[in-house]
This record gives C-alpha cells, structure tokens and sequence, in this order.
C-alpha cells in the first residue's frame, strides 16, 4: 500500500462526484490560484469509486437528503471573500449507520 497526498479540482456545481481511489480521507480544501481544490490522503494503487459531494453557498437552500446523509467536510471562499461556499460529501453505509464521515 503506498499512500500519498492527492488534490482534486472542486467544480463550481451544486451536486458532482469525483472518481477518488477507494478509502481517500479527505484532509483539506482550500483555494489554490484562484481555483478550489479537496487534498485527499489516499493509496494510489487501491480501486477508483466515485465519491459524491454537495456545494452551498452561503444563504443558499441545503436540500434535506443532503443535510441527513451527507457530512460537512469545510469552507471556501472565491473572488476575495465575494463567493463563499461550503463543501459537503455523502457518506458510505457504515458512516451513515455511525454518524461519522
């Protein structure tokens, strides 16, 4: 198993999915020249899935099966601090069972 420190684009969409090896624990997200990235631990040789995330903005409606079984993963801001977004990802069956991400 080699695990490394990935980064994954963020689209600028309400609903998307990235294909992250199987496991990926997200560390961080953070804006990188002006475009948001998600920094990943993850082994590189396992399997790809797709992992599913959902982007508020601030005052924008969280739609309730996101607010259930999705987990609050951070914040980000764009253009000066003009657009702020929070990034949330949907969670396995186990963590759903257990209340964690």
């Amino acid at each position: 198993m080699t695990r490394k420190i990935f980064k994954y684009e963020i689209p600028i969409a309400d609903d998307f999915s990235l294909p992250l090896p199987q496991g990926a624990r997200v560390l961080s997200i953070d804006v990188q020249n002006g475009t948001p990235f998600i920094w990943a631990l993850v082994d590189e040789e396992a399997g790809k899935e797709s992992v599913y995330f959902h982007l508020a903005g601030t005052g924008h409606v969280v739609p309730p099966h996101v607010a259930d079984s999705y987990a609050f993963v951070g914040t980000f801001m764009l253009h000066g601090g003009a657009l702020v977004f929070h990034l949330f990802r949907k969670r396995g069956v186990v963590e759903a069972i257990l209340g964690v991400l």
